[in-house]
């Protein structure tokens, strides 16, 4: 089956380089490249891409920048039966591919459409104090990682062990999302959302209404996580809240949603603050205030009839 990566980068080239050479290293070949660049003078990308050529099929998209933006310009230009999003500070093993294809060919993965890999740098994620007062509190379905609930209130897929096999998630991170063509048609990125808004947790929430996501343990991968952020904790804080709010306006079904939003609320906070106590600063005392700001402005965002903020279904 041909599988198209695509892979989103703004001026990040020697990041782009590592994740390229991981690729062309592939036991699996049947595969096409697509770079998209937020930079409107991509001479780095297309130049990287050329030195590339001999090992794989590279092609360079050109797309407005923003996370959103360039993962949909890139979805409309793939070729493959599989789709498979990476971030650009990603390196993954030599049978990385394979090991996709062989999966999704399983007879028993034919509801599957969704895989992502295991972080081996970056998990297992301990689970602090924060997240167990939002379980206590109610706010999060449970504690195992991946679990979300029908309004998009979830916890960490980094909390789970090293593992063999598969389980399932209820949604992916972005750094390594990996579709079959059909699970995906017709639905795309919400162009809606922030940077830190959590689009990556509300695409493929949408996708797991119609399909099994799956987190496999034998797909390592190697998330560098480089820290790029001009955005200050504050803003970060905002957009979070945003995210959450426009999801639990995706996703409310009856009146009675708003009370367990305001709950929601009142826990982030509570938790805020207490954070603002324990470790008090000028930046931390507006945390609380920016997150419920963001939550409220999130679901007020929304509007049905906008069809980037639409959760489409295939046809």
């Amino acid at each position: 089956m041909f599988v198209s990566i695509i892979i989103c980068t703004y001026r990040r080239p020697d990041h782009l380089r590592t994740v390229l050479r991981s690729l062309a290293a592939q036991t699996y070949r049947d595969f096409e490249v697509l770079v998209v660049d937020g930079d409107n003078e991509c001479e780095p990308s297309r130049s990287i891409a050329r030195s590339m050529s001999d090992a794989m099929e590279v092609g360079v998209v050109v797309s407005p920048k923003g996370l959103t933006r360039q993962r949909n310009a890139g979805l409309r230009a793939a070729r493959g039966g599989i789709l498979c999003l990476i971030d650009d500070d990603v390196e993954v093993e030599e049978d990385f591919l394979q090991k996709i294809v062989s999966l999704f060919a399983q007879p028993d993965m034919q509801d599957v459409g969704g895989l992502s890999g295991y972080d081996v740098l970056n998990y297992p994620q301990s689970i602090n104090a924060r997240w167990r007062l939002r379980r206590f509190l109610g706010t999060v379905p449970s504690l195992e990682p991946g679990a979300i609930d029908r309004l998009g209130n979830s916890a960490p897929v980094s909390f789970c062990p090293p593992f063999s096999g598969c389980r399932p998630v209820g949604f992916f991170y972005g750094f390594c999302m990996i579709f079959r063509a059909t699970a995906i048609s017709g639905t795309y990125f919400d162009e809606e959302l922030p940077t830190y808004g959590g689009e990556d947790r509300d695409f493929s929430f949408r996708v797991a209404q119609r399909w099994r996501l799956l987190l496999c343990g034998d797909l390592r991968v190697r998330h560098l996580q480089t820290p790029q952020s001009r955005d200050s904790l504050v803003r970060r804080t905002y957009q979070t809240g945003f995210g959450a709010g426009r999801t639990f306006a995706k996703h409310r079904s009856r009146y009675f949603d708003y009370v367990l939003l305001l709950r929601s609320l009142l826990c982030e906070f509570l938790i805020d603050c207490l954070s603002f106590f324990s470790h008090p600063s000028w930046e931390r005392s507006r945390l609380p205030f920016a997150r419920a700001a963001g939550l409220i402005i999130g679901v007020r965002s929304y509007r049905i009839s906008s069809p980037a903020a639409v959760p489409d279904t295939s046809s």
